[in-house]
């Protein structure tokens, strides 16, 4: 099977008033766009696609909460791209992501910073490129690391596909090198979102949990 070359990005509207109609999402493909399907999902309340399934360009209902927006490209040997963005309708500052080809890890930048006085650190501190978990999938426990640059508390979310917080925990990071272990084992099988968050950059993660 040839290596797939597809890579893409969302682009979402600079400001989004939270329950509102129509909004235009767009795709935009890098590579060959011969025989590839777009296939949309919206993690979040109250929120769900209006129009344009399957096409480059989808019209959305957005809800009182923070959705995500995921876009899955096939091309014709079954390979995939996935890109996502973050829609914040109460910040009004959307996040732009971008992820591709098999790789579900996904870095995130806004236009502007968003503080989370929850945070003891400052953006610069973290190398959120450099966050891993495994294994994935897991059967319960999960491995995480990441590299930090001064001591501080790392806020870790899980949420479900459907945009819900089901677990929140803090973690006191050191300069250097950090490892902790996070226990699923009391949640349902299925598909979860990591997120980890500085306020001006995100690194979320889709795992699966399999027994």
């Amino acid at each position: 099977m040839p290596a797939s070359l597809l890579e893409c990005t969302i682009d979402i509207p600079k400001k989004v008033n939270c329950r509102s109609n129509k909004i235009i999402i767009k795709s935009t493909l890098v590579g060959n766009p011969d025989g590839v399907t777009y296939f949309w999902e919206l993690i979040g309340e109250d929120s769900y696609i209006q129009a344009g399934q399957g096409t480059p360009r989808i019209i959305i209902h957005i809800g009182d909460s923070p959705v995500d927006v995921v876009l899955t490209l096939t091309d014709q040997y079954g390979c995939n791209a996935v890109c996502t963005a973050i829609i914040d309708c109460s910040a009004n500052s959307p996040v732009f992501v971008r992820s591709t080809s098999n790789d579900d890890t996904i870095v995130s930048s806004s236009n502007s910073v968003i503080p989370d006085e929850s945070l003891a650190f400052d953006h610069e501190s973290f190398n959120l490129e450099d966050v891993k978990a495994w294994p994935n999938p897991t059967t319960g426990r999960m491995n995480m690391s990441i590299d930090a640059q001064q001591d501080g508390i790392l806020q870790v979310g899980i949420y479900n596909l459907l945009g819900q917080e089901v677990r929140r925990e803090e973690v006191n990071c050191h300069r250097g090198q950090n490892n902790w272990m996070i226990d699923l084992s009391d949640m349902r099988d299925g598909s979860y979102l990591i997120r980890i968050s500085t306020g001006e950059k995100s690194f979320t993660k889709v795992i699966d949990l399999l027994r």
